[in-house]
């Protein structure tokens, strides 16, 4: 298809537009966002890692979500990708990072099943909402 074509088609302008909706809805709410497969090894990963951990975010593919995580909530991670891979959502749940500074955030997920590749996990990582006054 010419460019010219995907201008005006407005299926492809549908999808495009998607994609990037997804991106910022995805980064509107999370500072870390990492995709996994079924055993917790991040195949992707985008957001603050720099700033968090003091690598950048393509470093930490390869290696198991609990890098991320402290040692101390391992075996909740676990129970996490579990529920993920047999519900297809983990509502968000607190967690402490393996960085210095040990904050607390929120992991989230979704599974996102494919017919042409293996399920994948989606998670994020936000700030707790502040309590309300």
């Amino acid at each position: 298809m010419t460019q010219a074509a995907k201008a005006t088609d407005p299926i492809y302008l549908r999808r495009s537009d998607n994609n990037e909706r997804f991106v910022a809805f995805a980064f509107a709410g999370a500072d870390l966002m990492a995709e996994t497969d079924q055993g917790g090894t991040i195949t992707y990963a985008a957001g603050a890692f720099h700033s968090t951990f003091g690598q950048p975010a393509e470093a930490f593919v390869g290696r198991s979500l609990r890098s991320l995580v402290s040692p101390a909530d391992h075996d909740v991670v676990d129970g996490a990708l579990s529920l993920l891979v047999n519900r297809g959502r983990l509502s968000p749940m607190l967690i402490r990072l393996a960085s210095t500074g040990r904050n607390r955030l929120a992991m989230a997920g979704i599974a996102v099943p494919s017919a042409s590749r293996p399920l994948r996990l989606c998670i994020t990582f936000s700030r707790p909402p502040a309590p309300v006054a």
